[in-house]
């Protein structure tokens, strides 16, 4: 089967539980003054999280989840199979997270209620745990994925630059400064996930410093900047620097590997001004 079938199949049952979670943990979206019963909603969860697991093992026609070794080491040529697993995880860990969150909701809810059951209040302190535990790695793994979806989407919006740098605007609606703007945009979010990790903190220095040189590039030259020589071409000079280094970093290097690293593809941009 092809995988673009594979992929078709496995969302479309994948859509079916979040459908029914819709309906049994969120009445199907239908506002009520009627606080859920604990119990009925606590034998859903259960219930919803079988089928999920049940979806989660048919992923092994595609080789399954991806896992966070997987990401670290990103395929070097277009792989139709490895983005397919992207797509299928994030649609997992997001279903863990809608099944989920009820009976964090309820929890909440019921801990703000003064005249709470003092049973029904225990109960549900000892029935959350699991699912608290649950919630976590979802949370977590769902994370490093969009980490890994952010390297990625910078890297694209990197090449129009150097596309519209090189032959102009293609289009009205799609600018350099609507290109720099997506990228300054992503850069914040890189910010604010590599307060905790050390691998998003140097792509988003990588970037920066990548974005300083195109930058330089048309302009006049800076003392201690580096710019092309006159024989070379925009796209010539930026692949220069960029090329092996960045290869070496976002291709084969692994979390692991970089801690024992000397960055030495920082050291390219030393001369560039302010971007130390």
């Amino acid at each position: 089967m092809r995988i673009s079938s594979q992929y078709l199949r496995l969302t479309t049952s994948g859509n079916i539980i979040l459908s029914s979670a819709i309906e049994c943990l969120y009445n199907s979206n239908i506002e009520t003054d009627q606080r859920p019963d604990p119990g009925k909603l606590l034998s859903k969860r259960v219930e919803l999280i079988w089928q999920l697991e049940c979806w989660r093992d048919s992923l092994a026609s595609v080789d399954g989840l991806v896992a966070m070794s997987d990401l670290d080491t990103l395929p070097v040529t277009k792989n139709d199979v490895f983005d397919v697993r992207i797509m299928l995880s994030i649609q997992y860990y997001r279903l863990l997270m809608v099944i989920n969150f009820p009976i964090i909701a309820l929890l909440l809810e019921s801990l703000g209620e003064r005249n709470e059951n003092s049973c029904t209040l225990n109960q549900l302190r000892q029935a959350v745990v699991p699912v608290i535990q649950n919630d976590w790695n979802a949370v977590t793994q769902f994370r490093h994925i969009v980490q890994a979806i952010m390297f990625t989407a910078t890297l694209h919006l990197s090449a129009m630059l150097l596309v519209f740098k090189h032959i102009g605007s293609l289009t009205q609606d799609l600018s350099v400064i609507d290109v720099r703007q997506e990228i300054e945009q992503s850069l914040s979010v890189m910010e604010m996930v590599g307060k905790t990790n050390l691998m998003t903190q140097k792509t988003r220095q990588c970037m920066q410093r990548l974005l300083s040189v195109f930058d330089n590039l048309g302009a006049e030259p800076l003392a201690g900047t580096v710019t092309p020589s006159p024989s070379q071409t925009a796209t010539e000079f930026i692949m220069q620097n960029i090329e092996i280094p960045a290869q070496e970093f976002l291709v084969q290097w692994g979390q692991d590997d970089f801690f024992g690293s000397d960055c030495s593809f920082f050291d390219i941009y030393a001369g560039i001004t302010g971007c130390e």
